[in-house]
């Protein structure tokens, strides 16, 4: 399904003309957005779905500038969506609180997904202990913290990877390689260390408790920020961080969307979307896929925080029928007029050529009548390409230059005595 919705984004915003695509307009957040609804039934409009999600995600996670504007549209947005998961979302979570086997009900059947996610709600007794009991706004702020992740962390998941990707062609030549092998798991590890090389500089946190880290102590209410791009170059973690290695012994999902009770609620849309939508871009492109030259093929944030607002690529798509029709009255059309007439007008008078030959003086030797027959049968397959419409018109087939030669040879030489 999730490679199903990548590839009609791709289509619904591929630009023909050019093979471009912005990946965070047309792919990073419709995907996610539509795996939202069709995959973990949460199904309210697309544009709702994408307006609610940059909101809160701007506000919560974004707006180290304090922005009151942003902080504003953040809270609308977050009740507005409250709303929505109090009326059509709550109700399963308080079945799946009371009963934990209306996972297999029927009304879930067609969402198994968003099982999980409910689950995950429900299940923070984990956390907070035996005795934590079900609670209802805390599910909801899950739920709304599982849409707020989803969108914004597949979309700059991809932008980034693939940024890094695009950045390293060794990098680039491998996950090439999967994509011809067919081979999602190698994809994915490629993915998610390229992804190491983009991840966000820092996390904003507040110190809940006052605690000593290395000897400096921190009061509770500071304001921290947190490099996990920092970390990911730390030699003690990843030995040689700067070498790309796919092959990396620890959990991409656990490194790159946190831990505990601050693991990221987004991971379960964004751990199998993102490789699968550079598949899905490789594939589309003809295994090519390459940056747009000058700052329009530079990955662009919002200018009042640090979210992917634009990203755009250079695709090789496969040509269209008309694209090749205009190459071939453009390029084509006048030497193939010419090479039809002088075929045409060598096949009609095939038998004064065969007469002149055999009145010789010098006739003509096999290898020089060959010759001829592989000219001319060359002549006449790339002739019956080009009147039979077929794409490749410039790959010529050799069991056509044969067939066709030995027409001709037929029709020139075989009669001779």
């Amino acid at each position: 399904m999730t490679s199903v919705i990548a590839k009609k984004c791709i289509e619904e915003g591929l630009q023909e003309n050019t093979g471009e695509i912005d990946v965070a307009v047309h792919l990073g957040r419709r995907v996610a957005a539509k795996i939202l609804q069709q995959l973990f039934g949460f199904d309210a409009p697309e544009e709702k779905l994408l307006e609610w999600s940059v909101a809160t995600h701007r506000s919560f996670f974004n707006n180290s500038n304090a922005y009151e504007e942003f902080n504003k549209r953040g809270i609308e947005a977050g009740i507005e969506m409250r709303a929505y998961i109090r009326k059509y979302i709550l109700p399963f979570g308080k079945d799946l609180a009371n009963d934990k086997d209306l996972a297999n009900d029927k009304h879930l059947a067609n969402n198994p997904n968003i099982i999980a996610v409910l689950l995950e709600a429900v299940e923070g007794r984990e956390i907070q202990g035996p005795e934590y009991e079900f609670d209802e706004e805390r599910f909801i702020s899950n739920v709304a913290g599982f849409v707020t992740g989803s969108v914004e962390t597949t979309n700059n998941s991809i932008c980034k990877t693939l940024n890094q990707l695009l950045n390293k062609p060794e990098a680039l030549g491998m996950v090439v390689k999967a994509v011809k092998d067919d081979d999602d798991d190698e994809i994915a590890r490629i993915c998610w260390e390229a992804y190491r090389f983009g991840m966000p500089p820092f996390l904003k946190r507040v110190v809940s408790n006052e605690c000593t880290i290395n000897g400096h102590t921190f009061k509770k209410g500071t304001v921290v920020l947190a490099s996990t791009r920092s970390a990911s170059m730390d030699p003690a973690l990843n030995k040689e961080p700067e070498t790309f290695n796919p092959d990396r012994d620890f959990t991409y999902e656990s490194f790159h969307f946190g831990h505990g009770i601050h693991k990221c609620l987004g991971r379960y849309v964004a751990v199998p979307v993102v490789a699968t939508v550079i598949k899905e871009l490789i594939l589309n492109g003809e295994l090519g896929v390459s940056r747009i030259e000058g700052p329009r093929g530079e990955m662009k944030f919002d200018p009042n925080d640090s979210y992917v607002e634009s990203f755009r690529i250079k695709l090789r798509p496969k040509e269209t029928s008309d694209n090749l029709m205009q190459s071939l009255v453009s390029m084509i059309l006048p030497p193939f007029i010419l090479t039809l007439g002088f075929i045409l007008s060598a096949l009609k008078k095939a038998d004064k050529v065969r007469l002149a030959a055999k009145t010789a003086e010098e006739p003509l030797t096999l290898p020089m009548k060959l010759s001829i027959c592989f000219i001319l049968g060359v002549l006449l397959s790339f002739s019956s390409m080009l009147l039979t419409g077929l794409l490749e018109v410039l790959k010529l087939s050799v069991s056509s230059v044969v067939l066709y030669g030995l027409i001709t040879y037929y029709v020139l030489f075989s009669r001779d005595k």
